[in-house]
């Protein structure tokens, strides 16, 4: 068990709280939880199972397909950042530069003894990104390059880049930002450079990639892509049968099968693109759903549980800012939007076809403004001389829609969905609103699963913010719902989550091997049970559930890191070697494995290699003052 616990927990919460966790613990039994059973005298779950719709439709033709008959709309749409969404590294257009001269040095702290720095090459047949670190007389302590698979983005605002390692991907921690021509960190990495081990899951590829072929929660084959870049079908849907149908010559007597978007009301056009443009607070997948289920027609809270906080931009020292995905939370608070009766939507604005040139852009996005603030309605209030002040060409979105940083994305800015009115006066006004679900006013989303989506959101929350009191919160909102729906994985998950943030580790540890059961090769949970064994001091649990998550994953160094300190505890000293220098093989920076690595090399007699290890530890700055 972990010592100490309670008395941080009442430091760091007060005892009221730490009161409110044992009352949480203590009544847990008032519902079974996930491990009652059948038999015996049992109240019939409160929460009845929700019911799966059928699998969507898989039957695809291919962008390639379309092109048959609709080449100059499939032409168009190639170079549309969405047509360039993904593509193999080694074949998309060139935009960066390339060679060590165009590399950038990372910022270390001033006590720091070593350089580290970024590059990228290029040859006929691989792209590598490499790491480099190098000590103060300019000796390499280690020069990792990694080939890159994929790039991601159409290079429009810049591109990120996806390690394929046998259908787990990874994003490399370069990007390259085009606005700005130069090569930085990933975004994020500046918080915390995960190297190359930043994994990349299932939503992300949903609205980067064309066509997954997965194999697995996060887990694809080991060509994960169908399709790579974004194509026809995620708009128009699965096309088969239209293909079949004008193959075959078409048919008076039946109509085409496609779905014709023009038929579907305005929302639900709209929906087509909130897909991946409305992203919230959270966006969780519903029970029995998949990340790429959506299929145009549907609502996303068909797929999708999405809280939403305001329209996504945030007040700071005078500017405003957004995350880089927020354009429909501003879309849909904008007054334009709201009188607008339903006729207002992402497509008055946007051709999904193609984008207008530099030149075009101006009088494209002013002669949407037009359809509605033409001579005949509500024109600009200023005069055409104060506008041209502006913009000499008069520009609409110059002053309505002017481009708002991106705060999670360095080096970027979007374009502000809220059009203001009065921009000068309106945009450093707080937007601050409440957590909600998206659809569940309209009834879309039930209100069980509202509480399910926003219990995870609470749980998961509070471990990003070690904070117990809001894990109590989310404890008996899950229980009931596992108590009616069993065989939710993701529930039941975050509750051993929650328990395993309020202290209760037996019960975190109960929750989360039934869950097992029902998915054991669901890595979160093999991590979770191995950590929380290790740390409880059941090596030989850990051992099994480290051997399983290393199968499961091989790529992780964290994994084998761990799996390395308990094989030293349980006297499996060379095994713990070979684990460890798998760790420092796959991420170099990791200092304090150096160490153990020269310690355990020296408990095995072998000095040279201990030495060699040892000067790593301390050429990375370790055992410094």
């Amino acid at each position: 068990m972990k010592s100490g616990t309670g008395a941080v927990l009442f430091v760091l919460i007060g005892g009221g709280v730490l009161a409110a966790i044992g009352f949480a613990i203590a009544n847990r039994g008032n519902a079974p939880g996930p491990d009652a059973v059948p038999g015996g005298e049992q109240e019939p779950p409160a929460i009845a199972r929700p019911e799966i719709p059928p699998r969507p439709s898989q039957a695809y033709a291919g962008s390639q397909s379309c092109a048959e008959c609709h080449a100059d709309l499939t032409e168009h749409f190639r170079a549309h950042p969405m047509g360039r969404s993904l593509a193999p590294a080694v074949a998309a257009s060139q935009l960066e530069s390339y060679g060590e001269e165009a590399g950038f040095e990372l910022p270390l702290a001033p006590t720091a003894t070593f350089e580290q720095f970024y590059f990228a090459e290029q040859s006929d047949d691989v792209v590598l990104h490499h790491e480099v670190v190098v000590d103060e007389s300019g000796e390499t302590i280690y020069d990792q390059a990694v080939p890159v698979a994929f790039t991601v983005g159409s290079g429009q605002r810049g591109r990120s880049y996806l390690v394929n390692r046998d259908g787990l991907l990874y994003m490399s921690p370069m990007t390259w930002y085009s606005t700005k021509e130069q090569w930085d960190l990933s975004p994020g990495y500046e918080r915390r450079n995960l190297h190359f081990g930043r994994r990349i899951i299932d939503g992300c590829l949903q609205c980067h990639a064309g066509r997954v072929a997965q194999e697995a929660t996060n887990r694809y084959e080991p060509q994960p892509f169908v399709e790579a870049s974004i194509g026809c079908e995620r708009c128009h849907g699965p096309s088969q049968s239209h293909v079949d149908y004008w193959r075959e010559g078409g048919s008076d007597e039946q109509p085409d099968p496609i779905l014709k978007l023009a038929d579907l009301p305005r929302d639900r056009r709209d929906h087509v693109c909130f897909q991946c443009h409305l992203v919230g607070e959270q966006r969780l997948v519903r029970y029995g759903r998949n990340e790429f289920d959506f299929r145009p027609g549907d609502h996303v809270g068909d797929i999708w549980t999405i809280l939403l906080r305001g329209t996504g931009i945030e007040e700071g020292d005078g500017q405003a800012s957004t995350e880089a995905v927020s354009q429909v939370e501003q879309m849909l608070s904008s007054v334009c939007f709201k009188k607008s009766n339903g006729e207002l939507g992402c497509t008055s604005c946007h051709d999904p076809h193609s984008i207008p040139s530099a030149e075009e852009r101006v009088d494209f996005y002013r002669a949407a403004c037009l359809n509605c603030h033409g001579p005949d309605t509500t024109e600009c209030s200023k005069p055409l001389a104060e506008r041209q002040a502006v913009t000499a060409d008069d520009s609409c979105i110059a002053c309505h829609m002017a481009p708002v940083a991106a705060n999670d994305v360095p080096h970027t800015s979007q374009t502000d969905h809220r059009i203001l009115r009065r921009p000068l006066a309106e945009a450093l006004q707080p937007r601050a609103g409440g957590l909600h679900v998206f659809g569940e006013s309209d009834g879309v989303i039930p209100d069980t699963e509202a509480k399910r989506a926003r219990a995870i959101f609470l749980a998961r929350t509070a471990e990003q913010a070690n904070d117990a009191a809001l894990a109590v919160e989310s404890i008996p909102v899950l229980e009931e719902w596992i108590k009616g729906v069993p065989d939710d994985v993701e529930a039941g998950e975050v509750l051993g989550l929650a328990y395993n943030l309020v202290g209760d580790y037996a019960q975190a540890e109960q929750v989360w091997q039934r869950t097992l059961e029902l998915d054991p090769n669901h890595e979160e949970l093999l991590r979770r049970l191995f950590i929380l064994s290790h740390d409880s001091g059941e090596l030989q649990g850990a051992l099994t559930y480290g051997e399983r998550l290393t199968t499961v994953n091989p790529w992780n160094y964290e994994y084998w890191g761990r799996m390395a300190h308990i094989l030293g505890q349980t006297g499996r000293l060379e095994d713990g070697i070979a684990a460890a220098e798998k760790a420092v093989s796959i991420n170099p920076a990791v200092v304090n494995i150096y160490q153990w690595l020269a310690d355990a090399c020296a408990a095995a007699g072998d000095m040279e290699r201990s030495a060699r290890y040892r000067k790593t530890y301390e050429a990375l700055g370790g055992g410094g003052e």
